[in-house]
C-alpha cells in the first residue's frame, strides 16, 4: 500500500511541475493597413484620403493590444514623447479603427503592437507610415 501511494505522489507531483512550464509570449507584428470602406462594404488599401472620410485602421496581425497615434494636432506621436505635450495615442479596442481626419496634410501613423501575460511580461513592436489628406 505505501508503494502504490508513493507511486501516486510521485506522479501527482511531477504533473504539477510539469504544468507550470513558463511559455514564451511571442513577439507581434505591428502590421497595419489604412482603408477606404467602397459602397459595397469591401475595403480599399489607400494612402491618400478626402478631408472628411473616414480611413479604416485595420491590424493585419493578432496582438493583445492595439494603439495608435494617428498624427494630427491631438495624437502625435512625435508632440507625446519629446516631451512637448499631452498628446496620447489611441487604445483600439478590436483590430479595426475608424478615424475622419478634420483638414489636410501630410500625417505620419504610429502604430504599437503588444503581447503580454498574466506576470506583466510584454513585448512590443512598432510600425510607422504617412497617410496624405486632401481637399
Amino acid at each position: 500500500m505505501k508503494t502504490y501511494k508513493y507511486i501516486l505522489f510521485t506522479f501527482l507531483s511531477a504533473g504539477f511541475f510539469l504544468s507550470c512550464e513558463q511559455t514564451e509570449i511571442p513577439v507581434p507584428d505591428a502590421c497595419i493597413e489604412s482603408n477606404a470602406l467602397l459602397s459595397d462594404g469591401m475595403l480599399e488599401p489607400k494612402t491618400t484620403f478626402n478631408v472628411g472620410e473616414t480611413v479604416l485602421f485595420k491590424a493585419c496581425a493578432p496582438a493583445t493590444q492595439y494603439v495608435i497615434w494617428t498624427g494630427d494636432d491631438t495624437n502625435n506621436f512625435d508632440l507625446n514623447h519629446g516631451g512637448k505635450g499631452a498628446n496620447s495615442g489611441i487604445s483600439m479596442d478590436s483590430d479595426t479603427y475608424g478615424y475622419t481626419y478634420p483638414k489636410e496634410g501630410t500625417f505620419k501613423v504610429v502604430f504599437f503592437a503588444t503581447n503580454t501575460e498574466d506576470a506583466g511580461e510584454k513585448k512590443q513592436t512598432m510600425t510607422t507610415f504617412d497617410i496624405v489628406i486632401i481637399k
